[in-house]
């Protein structure tokens, strides 16, 4: 199982670019899907189901980021 945390490791931690990697630049796509949590207009269950879509959203594209080198 340690070898795998470190395949992943390296994958996220490139040599010393750690920054680059766990604060990726901010894209107009990143900060659009921000927008739309911040103005989410549902309530109840279906403003929890948008949320949590939104919040994957924001996940690919900052795990997008990283990956992309």
């Amino acid at each position: 199982m340690a070898g795998c945390n470190d395949a992943l490791l390296k994958v996220l931690v490139k040599q010393e670019d750690w920054k680059a990697s766990f604060f990726p630049i901010t894209t107009d796509a990143m900060r659009r899907a921000a927008r739309q949590v911040w103005d989410a207009p549902f309530r109840g269950a279906i403003r929890r189901l948008y949320l949590q879509e939104k919040v994957f959203e924001l996940l690919s594209l900052q795990l997008q980021s990283i990956l992309v080198d």
